[in-house]
């Protein structure tokens, strides 16, 4: 992720969205919203349907899967046909080939260990950890200083 990226939230593509439909500008959203018209212009472009913008698709959208040749992805065929995207496996021994994976998979063992049994753990668990892992702090660079964005106080839960 580019230094100085900050993703759109659901509720400023859905601030777009009503802006857009009110008639406003690109400039005018932007200046609302304190962000880039480069950005808003990519956000209408990138999510733009036959009937306006599709701030809802865009955000629940998943494209592709990547995963490793793990026991845990045996049902690959059914997640990829329930979410109608397309899913792919990494060669054997190459993590390069999946370094966001990766990473990933390093955050959620913070809340769920190896050897965890999957089949105990509740939606509302995988949520949780979702939520966690989606608003954590991170790192932006400005001008020549870094600060952390995003919510600061999450404290870490481990899921029993």
């Amino acid at each position: 992720m580019p230094c100085g990226y900050h993703p759109l939230t659901y509720a400023e593509r859905c601030q777009i969205h009503a802006l857009k439909k009110s008639g406003l500008s690109i400039r005018g959203i932007a200046h609302q919203l304190e962000r880039s018209p480069g950005t808003i212009s990519r956000e209408i472009v990138r999510n733009r349907g036959g009937r306006g913008t599709r701030h809802r698709q865009a955000q629940d959208r998943v494209l592709t899967l990547t995963a490793d040749h793990g026991k845990e992805f045996a049902g690959h065929r059914e997640v990829s046909a329930a979410l109608a995207a397309d899913f792919y496996l990494a060669t054997p021994y190459h993590s390069w080939e999946r370094g966001l994976n990766e990473h990933t998979n390093g955050l959620v063992r913070q809340y769920l260990p190896k050897g965890t049994d999957f089949r105990t753990v509740t939606g509302a668990q995988v949520q949780v950890i979702e939520d966690r892992i989606n608003h954590r702090p991170r790192v932006s660079c400005t001008a020549n200083q870094m600060q952390l964005y995003g919510p600061v106080s999450v404290p870490l839960l481990k899921i029993q």
